[in-house]
């Protein structure tokens, strides 16, 4: 299940914010106004969703090679 979370949290209670990425390793939703306005992550987290996008990119080209026969 998401967490959620408003910006007056972010503001007031960002260290809270912060355990709650690092102890579950989730992202948090933050809103505005009832709003989807940011997530919160971890850089851990950041650096593996950008691992993850650049292994994809990586597979998608070679696919691509692989149908145009090269």
């Amino acid at each position: 299940m998401p967490i959620i979370k408003p910006t007056s949290d972010l503001r007031n209670k960002s260290n809270t914010i912060s355990d709650i990425v690092h102890d579950t390793n989730e992202p948090v939703f933050i809103t505005r106004n009832g709003k989807s306005e940011m997530v919160v992550m971890s850089m851990a987290q950041y650096s593996q969703l950008q691992q993850k996008i650049k292994l994809t990119d990586m597979i998608s080209a070679t696919q691509a090679d692989y149908i145009k026969g090269d």
